[in-house]
């Protein structure tokens, strides 16, 4: 199969249209800093300093946080990796392979921490992530994502190490924190790079590469198989051994509920719903109400749907606090079932 040469695939693209976002610095009839100008080409990269042209978000600094109505929800369970406060989505032209973001920052860098993509090569049309403050971190903490450190007060064109790259998309989502920040961040323009996408090309392209890799993982496979019996056989005698010492293995499971039940407040809602499909028991430890009646699904904004709500109605018949801020969600009739109770709601 004669391919096309790489470079010529190649395209390049900036912001065609701004589809959603959570706050912003002007109003829409002034033009000055709002969202909107990050459409199109840079307008005052690569001068630094504060500009009208430019995309500015609501806040900077601390303070945001410490104001009395910021959603803050005490959860039994465990915080996710997730630290955003604002977020942009944005339209190019073009679908794509894409191959990596560029955010071209022109005032106090360094509040970007997430990027996301609308994958369109999936059947449900699903947002991945494609880069987060938390990959380029030597150990994991929302401590150390908050104190992470910020770089140079200069004009510069962020271009992520994206983790993910076969996301076929032009949608992209970026998602800032300015907890750190002395003054507003500014954006003059946001530009992905990518591959174009040839249907026909890709199908004859995905068959061959299926047909390799079913040939690569067989005998991967087949030789694992192999090292397994070879395994197995060498070491009869030894197990023949361990089990004399002990008939019953030790499991997970034979741990108290109570101890079980305390290291399942140590994981997030993901990893908790992950153990809940394990097994019966953890399926009943992992569907205690007291788990969820104080919940926070914003870190989850992309999996928030009516059908999670009603999992949890099923759970949890008295929520006290819920925050769905940044879901799609409908204010139906699924969330006022939970009014009676609910001492607190974010919905914005």
């Amino acid at each position: 199969m004669n391919l096309p040469r790489t470079e010529n695939l190649v395209t390049r693209q900036f912001v065609k249209n701004v589809l959603d976002f959570s706050s912003q610095y002007g109003r829409e009839q002034s033009g000055s800093y709002t969202v909107a100008n990050v459409r199109g080409c840079p307008t005052n990269y690569p001068k630094y300093g504060d500009f009208l042209e430019s995309c500015v978000l609501r806040t900077y600094g601390k303070w945001w946080n410490d104001m009395s109505y910021s959603p803050a929800i005490d959860a039994s369970i465990a915080k996710p990796f997730f630290i955003s406060q604002d977020f942009i989505e944005v339209e190019f032209e073009e679908k794509v392979m894409i191959e990596s973001v560029v955010i071209y920052e022109n005032y106090n860098p360094g509040a970007v921490v997430a990027l996301y993509a609308l994958d369109y090569a999936k059947t449900s049309n699903k947002w991945i992530q494609i880069w987060s403050i938390f990959d380029n971190l030597n150990i994991k903490s929302i401590k150390n994502g908050l104190n992470r450190p910020l770089p140079r007060q200069e004009s510069r064109k962020f271009r992520p190490n994206l983790t993910k790259k076969d996301v076929f998309s032009n949608v992209v989502r970026i998602e800032l924190e300015h907890g750190k920040l002395d003054y507003y961040t500014e954006l003059d323009a946001i530009e992905i790079v990518g591959y174009a996408f040839n249907l026909t090309l890709s199908k004859e392209l995905g068959t061959n590469l299926r047909n390799v890799g079913d040939e690569f993982f067989s005998e991967k496979i087949f030789s694992e198989k192999i090292s397994e019996i070879r395994s197995e056989s060498e070491n009869k005698n030894e197990n023949e051994a361990v089990q004399l010492v002990s008939n019953k293995p030790v499991s997970l499971t034979d741990l108290p509920n109570e101890l079980l039940t305390s290291i399942i407040k140590l994981l997030d809602l993901r990893h908790i719903f992950l153990l809940r499909s394990t097994c019966r028991k953890f399926y009943q430890l992992c569907s205690d109400r007291d788990l969820f009646n104080k919940l926070d699904l914003k870190p989850f904004w992309s999996q928030s749907n009516e059908t999670l709500l009603a999992t949890f109605c099923n759970i949890v018949c008295d929520f006290k606090a819920l925050n769905l801020s940044w879901s799609k969600i409908e204010f139906s009739h699924i969330v006022k079932k939970f009014l009676s109770s609910l001492i607190k709601i974010y919905i914005k």
